[in-house]
């Protein structure tokens, strides 16, 4: 999930070779803005790709796929896997459901909390250099790298080098739901939201 180039477009992409197949792109180029909170979920249910904003579905794509069933090696927030494409601004918190692709009325819930995820990771009042562990699972830990600082909005990235580092978890072939909280302080090209990796493939 990430900023596509510098003009606020939303891209959410599931990679299962090297070139750009089954790739989505959602949201037109205002899905994000600098200096404003925005509320961002990601379903996936078969061929089927949602992103809302703040509740709303901004776009659907039907010839999708869902990630592959796999424990990827790297899970990042705030990165690309390649060491660049650097998140700038601040993350609140980040949810997941797997096996669950929420409907229309289950997002507009979320921020309400009425639906229990299977991993948080809330930055939200977190102590700088203290890993944060997952709501749920104390055995996922998420470590502050290269300077990421904590606040009481969430975890600050300052858009250089710095980013997140999470255990990594099973996940895939089936549906899935992300849950994203965030402002973007600069829309820098490909800033990526998260990006979970396994070997040379984007999943």
């Amino acid at each position: 999930l990430a900023n596509y180039e510098t003009d606020g477009l939303c891209r959410l992409a599931v990679y299962h070779t090297s070139s750009d197949d089954n790739m989505y792109y959602a949201g037109p180029a205002n899905f994000f803005a600098t200096g404003v909170w925005v509320h961002v979920v990601a379903t996936i249910d078969g061929t089927t790709m949602n992103v809302y904003k703040n509740g709303a579905l901004t776009d659907t794509n039907t010839a999708g796929d869902e990630p592959y069933s796999t424990t990827r090696d790297t899970h990042y927030i705030g990165r690309e896997r390649a060491d660049y494409a650097f998140f700038e601004g601040t993350i609140a918190y980040i949810r997941f459901w797997h096996g669950v692709a929420a409907s229309a009325s289950e997002v507009l819930e979320m921020r309400k909390r009425s639906l229990y995820p299977d991993h948080e990771i809330d930055f939200r009042g977190c102590t700088t250099g203290v890993d944060v562990v997952d709501t749920y699972y104390a055995s996922i830990t998420a470590e502050a790298m290269n300077g990421a600082t904590c606040s009481e909005e969430g975890m600050v990235f300052d858009g250089n080098d710095d980013y997140v580092d999470v255990t990594p978890w099973a996940f895939g072939g089936e549906p899935i739901t992300v849950e994203v909280y965030l402002k973007y302080d600069a829309l820098n090209e490909w800033s990526r939201i998260f990006d979970f990796h396994e070997g040379k493939l984007t999943n």
